[in-house]
């Protein structure tokens, strides 16, 4: 940029632009290479947040994985593990088991004399 006869050796618009993308750059480098993402963890979408969580809900009562989850709804598992932990501020796993428990309550509640836990758990994979 200091180089004599350079059109960014001048002040200028030229010049403004070559320091902005430069110091563009320089922080997406930085972000990229902080522990934690620089705190730009932004995988995912909202859209595609919920996409799982309805996923989720939709199949408490079959048995699957995290890995499940993020191949049905287009989202890697690092991804899917880190925005849980920032939305729900627990993992995919626990997010799970709490909507099953939560679901298993549910039936408990609105289910008929003689129901049982045990019933209940294994319905929706707690067991």
């Amino acid at each position: 940029m200091d180089r004599a006869g350079s059109p960014l050796a001048e002040a200028g618009k030229p010049r403004i632009q070559a320091e902005r993308l430069l110091q563009s750059l320089f922080v997406e480098c930085l972000a990229e290479e902080a522990p934690d993402g620089g705190g730009l963890v932004q995988d995912l979408s909202l859209a595609q947040m919920r996409r799982a969580e309805e996923w989720i809900d939709a199949n408490l009562t079959e048995t699957f994985g995290v890995e499940e989850v993020a191949t049905t709804t287009g989202i890697g598992v690092r991804s899917l593990q880190q925005v849980f932990k920032r939305v729900h501020a627990c993992s995919p796993h626990e997010f799970i088991a709490r909507r099953r428990l939560k679901l298993a309550h549910q039936m408990l509640a609105n289910g008929a004399p003689g129901d049982t836990v045990h019933r209940h758990c294994h319905e929706v994979r707690l067991l």
